[in-house]
């Protein structure tokens, strides 16, 4: 892989004829090291970086075998491929570590499970969301209609000029949040401000450019909350790009692997900071309409994109989460944590 092109296409090259290909349809091989290029001099400054020699470690002298699958070219790769790449350094090194295998056996004989979570009322979403999956994206290739039309509505308005093609995604949509109970209908309050919503499109593409999915999103017009009655903070601090740096040279120097995570929908579970009433979505008033002879509006139980404070309720709450878990602030970013664990310190973003 050699960069991104857009969201969920890779780009890719082919070694032996030096050719690049847009796709979504690849596998990365996790279950080995990192290869990497080491030219002559380039690490005469740095051998503050010089591996460290360790137990259950190897070191040799090939290349790694790696898949990239493409739809239509498929790229295969044999031992004579690795003793012939072009363009490609001539020394390589290939670096295992056997960091997790001693992890997960140092905690079998304090007879604690590895990598379980005791906690049983977790506020956190799932980081998995089955609509990103690999299944569900080859499936929707199958089923997308008009795949050559990139059209895009702005409105909902424009979206109804062609139903059969944004109905779906705007159901699926609501469908989503209804399952994380994101709001309840209610009977409006006497001079409670209503907050607007609108309908966002946006289209998946494939590696070819062609449509793997339409999607809608309903968000927030923000500039209908109001400061002190429906949101206080609005910050929301990051990491910094040092620190980054940083954890990779130091599980580089000690032979550790890296590994990283997403949580999808990440606003989605954090909670608003104050009460917000929400008018009912364009084109799907009678799925929330109370039929009591009041106005029915929507009561927000998490924030929805767009709020004000979604950011910061999300920092608050996933910081909030880590303390819990024993984890520590650096002093010079408070987005870098650390915690104690077995002997060994385990570094987080």
């Amino acid at each position: 892989m050699v960069g991104y092109d857009g969201r969920k296409v890779y780009v890719v090259k082919k070694w032996e004829t030096n050719d690049i290909y847009r796709t979504s349809d690849v596998v990365f091989e996790k279950s080995g090291g990192h290869w990497t290029s080491e030219l002559e001099g380039e690490n005469d400054d740095m051998l503050f970086l010089a591996p460290t020699p360790k137990s259950g470690s190897s070191i040799t002298d090939q290349i790694p075998d790696s898949t990239l699958l493409n739809p239509s070219s498929p790229v295969t790769t044999t031992n004579e491929n690795h003793q012939h790449v072009p363009n490609a350094p001539e020394k390589r090194k290939f670096i295992e570590s056997k960091e997790y295998e001693s992890r997960e056996k140092e905690a079998n004989e304090m007879g604690e499970d590895w990598t379980r979570d005791e906690e049983e009322d977790r506020e956190l979403l799932p980081e998995f969301d089955e609509e990103d999956s690999p299944t569900a994206l080859k499936a929707s290739l199958k089923t997308v209609l008009e795949p050559d039309n990139t059209w895009v509505p702005q409105s909902y308005a424009e979206a109804m000029k062609r139903p059969d093609l944004w109905t779906k995604p705007m159901e699926k949509e609501l469908a989503k949040l209804d399952s994380r109970k994101a709001f309840t209908p209610v009977s409006k309050p006497t001079d409670a401000k209503i907050i607007t919503t609108r309908w966002v499109y946006a289209l998946r593409l494939d590696g070819n450019g062609k449509i793997t999915e339409r999607r809608a999103r309903l968000v927030v017009r923000r500039y209908d909350q109001v400061k002190g009655i429906h949101y206080d903070d609005t910050w929301a601090i990051v990491a910094r790009y040092e620190s980054e740096r940083f954890a990779i040279a130091i599980a580089a120097h000690e032979g550790m692997d890296l590994w990283s995570g997403d949580f999808t929908g990440a606003y989605l579970n954090a909670r608003p900071q104050g009460v917000n009433y929400l008018a009912l979505p364009e084109g799907f008033q009678e799925r929330y309409s109370l039929r009591d002879g009041n106005e029915t509006v929507l009561l927000m139980n998490i924030n929805i994109y767009g709020s004000m404070d979604a950011g910061n309720n999300w920092y608050k709450l996933l910081d909030q989460r880590y303390r819990e878990l024993g984890f520590k602030s650096n002093p010079a970013d408070p987005c870098s944590l650390r915690r104690e664990r077995m002997g060994r310190r385990c570094e987080r973003r």
